[in-house]
């Protein structure tokens, strides 16, 4: 995410004084004591960092806008147009338009296929379990699973297909049979 951002402040004409990588909580950290004056993240909202920051100060959510957007996932093609629900936050009253990227489970193809489809097969039938976890998971669906640019473990695609999705080709391993 760092170097897209780079490129996309670039791009824009936008010149940070500074860029600092950090996790929530220490980026949470740094905008309450005023060391940053700003923050881009990339997670399902809420952080319970940002929420309790904005229990002490005002936050503000800045939008994309429509040739922001346009331009990061004509770029980045595994970005795609979203917006922060509202409610999110206090002050996020409207949807916050953006982008988001799919979250996804990496392992090697050297990994059997039978362990990887008894591994899928229990997290989404077992949606529930992960949605008290985090309510992100409400979009960790088999139709979903589809939506990603790079090529599915054959055990991933077993699944898939006994589930009645159809798996684009692009997706399909080689090794897959």
């Amino acid at each position: 995410m760092d170097s897209i951002f780079r490129e996309f402040f670039k791009a824009q004409n936008i010149n940070p004084k500074q860029i600092h990588n950090d996790g929530h909580g220490a980026t949470a950290t740094a905008l309450s004591n005023g060391v940053i004056d700003a923050a881009l993240l990339f997670s399902y909202p809420p952080f319970a960092a940002i929420a309790e920051l904005e229990s002490s100060k005002q936050l503000y959510f800045v939008p994309l806008s429509d040739s922001e957007i346009g331009a990061l996932t004509a770029t980045y093609p595994f970005y795609s147009k979203d917006a922060m629900p509202a409610g999110s936050y206090k002050a996020v009253t409207h949807d916050v338009p953006g982008v988001s990227e799919w979250n996804m489970l990496v392992t090697s193809s050297d990994v059997p296929a039978d362990q990887v489809y008894l591994i899928v097969k229990t997290l989404y039938e077992n949606i529930d379990d992960m949605i008290a976890i985090h309510s992100s998971s409400k979009y960790m669906t088999p139709d979903n699973a589809v939506k990603f640019n790079i090529p599915l473990h054959p055990g991933a695609v077993r699944y898939l297909k006994e589930k009645g999705i159809n798996v684009p080709a692009n997706l399909i391993p080689p090794e897959y049979k």
